[in-house]
């Protein structure tokens, strides 16, 4: 651990290891927004469904 965080030191006075760590947590993020958004997105469906199904019969 105290070998990384002498490398990070190192590297993050390196602006575009900076920039590529911002970018990095940024498509991290997105994707987890995707995920969170497309789960969200099914169990809406699937309610949506059932109440459709209950309701016809």
């Amino acid at each position: 651990m105290k070998r990384f965080k002498e490398w990070w030191k190192e590297n993050w006075e390196n602006r575009s290891f900076r920039y590529a760590v911002t970018i990095v947590v940024l498509i991290i993020a997105a994707v987890a927004v995707s995920i969170y958004a497309d789960i969200r997105d099914s169990r809406e469906q699937d309610a949506i469904e059932s109440t459709e199904y209950y309701s016809a019969n």
